[in-house]
């Protein structure tokens, strides 16, 4: 009877979506193993634990969909044979309980998105008509001791874990690590009949997990991806191709390439523009900053995008330089700057728009966040205007400040240099970009080294 009371429990997950199963979720085993020794061991000391204070409450935070973290919340449920209750605080309705006071394992307490940080009538207090000050009634009208795991997303961590820690003193956080690209591209591939996936997709985990990555990690996006290669190779009759996984991650599974706009001549545009963007980054690093990937297929809110390096974003991460600042400034330029070499400076597209912006913010939080100079014998940078905190375009401000403006048009000039001395770069990387849409970072190290032996040979040609 409790078996199929699980079952059904766990398929009122969602309308149209698999059942989850642990090895969808390959970074979670800690935690069931964690809430297991927790719970044995509240068992067997018999603790006496402060009323509605639930030593066994954890916030998970995960860097997913917060549908991945209910799942899970209901796999931990199913797995220690307890119910499984979800909360909205937007709604005002609370779990049934039948055993109030048992002293037993009740159940996992899902908490939804939803707007957990409100009002309280006194420090560490919320009010009783807010979704923190029922959960907390609702803890301490019921339960003497331990007798839910509360399980939250990452989403709204912030505004849940101070209210939450009042009511019920959670005793850790955990991180579930980001799945690798190897992981995340693994997982996919497994979900999928290997005959709707071409040698080459089978064959290269990391590349597929790359362009999964950041809109398609999650379960849910899995399942979204699963369906998109599922729809190709039933209907279209094809093997998925990484071209295919490129289009999902840039405008999501509803759309297909027969569906998107073209406009003549905007490919060749945008191929020259994330060319520039490509060849900056390995020109102005010597290839020390190799991008992941690059693609021309449109996305959400642009017509290409080009992701920098992991290791770039690594050394970033932990040690944050002038030198890479400046490196992030010319490659956010060299779209723009290659545009302006090829169609000329009144030909130049809106294309640009973001870029600029990215620029702008770059420097401004080179200079005012980590607090670099750009040389010793010239003066601090003028402050920006004062509304430039609340979220209004960076540029803008930094186009109206002579001095600000200074930087980045040096920056442009040095970038415009570079493209001009390194054209048959930039040429290399745009008609390969047309015709393989995605270029990756082994593309790219192909690229440079043909480039470097043909610059190698037209020295010693001219010598």
């Amino acid at each position: 009877m409790k078996q199929q009371h699980r079952m059904d429990k766990q398929s009122t997950l969602a309308v149209g979506y698999p059942i989850p199963t642990w090895s969808d979720f390959p970074q979670s085993a800690m935690v069931l193993r964690w809430v297991r020794q927790l719970i044995r061991g509240w068992r067997q000391s018999a603790l006496d634990v402060p009323t509605a204070q639930l030593l066994g409450a954890a916030a998970l935070i995960e860097h997913d969909y917060p549908r991945n973290i209910e799942a899970l919340a209901r796999l931990i449920a199913a797995d220690l044979d307890v119910e499984f209750q979800s909360i909205d605080p937007e709604q005002a309705s609370l779990p049934d309980v039948t055993n109030p006071f048992s002293g037993q394992l009740q159940g996992v307490l899902y908490l939804e998105s939803g707007g957990w940080q409100e009002a309280e009538d006194g420090p560490g207090t919320p009010r009783s008509d807010t979704p923190a000050g029922r959960v907390r009634s609702f803890l301490e009208g019921n339960f003497e001791s331990p007798a839910f795991i509360v399980i939250t997303t990452c989403r709204d961590v912030e505004k849940v874990y101070p209210p939450l820690r009042r009511i019920s003193g959670f005793s850790r956080v955990f991180e579930l690590p980001c799945p690798s690209p190897e992981e995340l591209g693994a997982l996919f591939i497994a979900s999928c009949d290997r005959t709707w996936l071409s040698d080459d997709v089978v064959g290269n985990p990391r590349r597929v997990g790359l362009l999964l990555g950041g809109s398609h990690e999650g379960y849910e996006g899995r399942v979204f991806a699963r369906l998109f290669a599922q729809r190709i190779a039933l209907l279209e009759g094809r093997r998925v191709t990484f071209k295919d996984l490129a289009l999902l991650d840039s405008v999501g599974p509803i759309e297909s390439c027969s569906t998107l706009p073209t406009m003549s001549g905007l490919d060749e545009r945008v191929a020259w523009h994330e060319a520039g963007h490509a060849a900056v980054a390995l020109l102005d690093s010597n290839c020390r900053h190799i991008p992941e990937y690059l693609t021309v297929t449109p996305r959400r809110n642009t017509l290409g995008f080009m992701t920098f390096s992991r290791e770039h974003c690594e050394r970033r991460l932990f040690a944050y330089t002038r030198s890479m600042m400046i490196h992030e400034i010319r490659v956010s330029l060299a779209g723009r700057a290659v545009e302006e070499m090829i169609y000329g400076n009144d030909e130049v597209s809106d294309l640009c728009v973001n870029d600029l912006e990215r620029a702008a913010e770059t420097l401004k939080s080179g200079v005012l966040k980590y607090g670099f100079q750009f040389a010793s014998e010239q003066p601090d940078l003028p402050p920006l205007a004062a509304s430039s905190a609340s979220g209004e375009a960076i540029f803008p401000l930094v186009q109206s400040n002579p001095a600000w403006r200074g930087v980045l048009e040096r920056e442009y000039e040095a970038t415009i240099k570079i493209a001009q001395q390194n054209r048959s770069l930039i040429e290399a990387i745009q008609r390969r970009l047309l015709r393989d849409r995605v270029l990756f970072r082994e593309d790219f190290a192909t690229i440079w080294t043909m480039h470097v032996r043909k610059e190698k040979s037209l020295c010693q040609s001219a010598a």
